[in-house]
């Protein structure tokens, strides 16, 4: 009871300081152009949305700038390669945790603790919140 009591006074913080390593990673790419994995030629910036995903201590958003090559077509959002999440989904060090409670735990069970994770109880089976 102790340890989720801590879990809960601190998970705001944990997010906010998960959130600005996010954006200093972001930042980092802002100026940097990449090259086309096919055909090596510089991509061109096609837009910038706004994205979100969730980890262990909550929802994260960033800007994510997408290129295209002009000549193959070829898109990429290096924030998200690099990071390797995808828009909406929960990150993969939480989907690894919850593929765990998936495999070794009854699913009653695993849904209340994925419930305890503040994810979806389907969570465990591919579906975030």
């Amino acid at each position: 009871m102790l340890e989720r009591e801590v879990e809960i006074e601190y998970r705001p913080r944990l997010l906010e300081a998960l959130q600005g390593k996010v954006k200093a990673v972001a930042d980092s790419l802002r100026d940097q152009t990449p090259g086309c994995c096919q055909c090596g030629q510089p991509m061109k910036r096609q837009d910038t949305e706004s994205v979100s995903w969730t980890a262990r201590f909550g929802r994260l958003h960033a800007p994510v700038t997408r290129y295209r090559c002009p000549d193959c077509k070829n898109e990429c959002r290096p924030l998200l390669e690099l990071l390797g999440v995808e828009p909406g989904r929960l990150s993969g060090s939480l989907a690894r945790l919850l593929g765990l409670l998936a495999v070794v735990a009854p699913y009653t069970l695993a849904a209340q603790l994925a419930c305890c994770c503040w994810v979806s109880a389907s969570a465990p089976w591919g579906c975030g919140r």
